[in-house]
């Protein structure tokens, strides 16, 4: 019974909040079918979403009540659109609507439904209420959501950093805030995927990609889009990362794979500066040297007879000579920087180091 009260009652509501109107015609027979706990949360939020805001305390409930049923709203339409017909394919489209009017994002990979992430909620009460750091996260929050999904995981690079633009400025001027807190492993992540970013040659077609982190060459899932780098410089000059992505895009690593040399698939010469056994570790410093302005992006996992070693890495290549030069540019800010010789055997393995240095 009251389930069926809800459903009623929810299936009949149209308001107006956060400037958008609410019509909740599909999502309330959705949520219904799913277990009493779920069924609980989604109305709390709901009433909080719908209620009363006067206060950055009370928006920020609304977000922890979105952030507390994401995973459990995901299950739960992820069990709905892999179970619909073809009557309910045809209405996919409105529930999606649904779930953007109450913050909810649907993302998609190769056009096919991998879950959810938050979508712009209350904006008119975050623009009257909010403090400067709530608005900037909120900002993060959705630009985050917006750089998800994609036929190809680490293609967005524009996107990523979008996100990295939204957040540098909560980082830089709220360093200790709650929220800086919230946003530093995603923003973190999405500075990776911008900069550790390098050229590989396959010579079997002879063409030159780009790809993201390590010595990869597949093109699928590794796939990058450098180009975006460019337009990144061109429209985000004021980003404290540009003269990074200008450094890198002109002299961008880069190496040739022998796929008929099936034992030596590549000798890679790279420009590293620390090494550890942790590879928290060398994430940590390689972070740490992007925001002081340093351009070490790589984080590189070698294998070194019996031992895993990690390393953080200014630029690699198959040239030698290239660096060589390399060394000479960081050896200045970095005197201990040296060239290790790796040798990448298995595209499905760790790379290999080379004379076991």
């Amino acid at each position: 019974m009251k389930r069926i009260f809800l459903t009623s009652i929810m299936s009949l509501l149209i308001l107006i909040s956060n400037a958008q109107q609410i019509n909740l015609k599909l999502l309330p027979d959705i949520i219904s079918s799913s277990d009493q706990n779920i069924e609980q949360k989604f109305t709390e939020y709901f009433s909080a979403l719908t209620g009363s805001v006067t206060n950055e305390s009370d928006i920020n409930i609304i977000f922890e009540l979105r952030d507390s049923i994401l995973i459990d709203l995901q299950r739960v339409i992820e069990n709905y659109y892999y179970a619909m017909d073809q009557h309910q394919y045809q209405t996919w489209e409105n529930v999606e609507i649904e779930l953007d009017t109450i913050g909810f994002r649907v993302i998609y990979a190769e056009g096919i439904y991998v879950g959810l992430d938050v979508a712009p909620i209350l904006v008119p009460k975050i623009k009257k209420y909010a403090s400067e750091e709530f608005k900037l996260y909120a900002n993060f929050r959705n630009e985050y959501a917006k750089s998800l999904g994609g036929e190809y995981p680490f293609a967005n690079v524009y996107g990523a950093f979008n996100v990295v633009y939204a957040g540098e400025k909560l980082i830089k001027n709220y360093p200790q805030s709650y929220y800086t807190q919230l946003i530093v492993d995603d923003f973190m992540n999405s500075l990776f995927l911008v900069t550790d970013i390098h050229k590989a040659t396959t010579s079997s077609d002879g063409v030159s990609g780009c790809y993201y982190s390590d010595f990869t060459y597949q093109f699928y899932p590794y796939f990058s889009d450098c180009s975006a780098i460019e337009k990144i410089i061109v429209e985000k000059p004021n980003s404290s990362y540009i003269n990074i992505l200008k450094e890198l895009y002109g002299n961008m690593s880069d190496i040739f794979i022998q796929e008929n040399k099936p034992k030596e698939l590549s000798v890679i010469y790279a420009v590293v500066t620390d090494k550890s056994d942790s590879r928290d570790i060398i994430t940590e410093k390689i972070y740490n040297y992007l925001n002081s302005g340093f351009g070490i992006v790589h984080n590189l996992t070698i294998d070194n007879g019996s031992v895993t070693e990690y390393y953080a890495c200014y630029r690699f290549y198959s040239d030698k000579s290239k660096a060589e030069v390399a060394l000479n540019i960081i050896k200045p800010d970095f005197p201990e920087s040296k060239i290790i010789e790796i040798l990448v055997v298995d595209p499905y393995q760790n790379a290999k180091m080379r004379n076991n240095q």
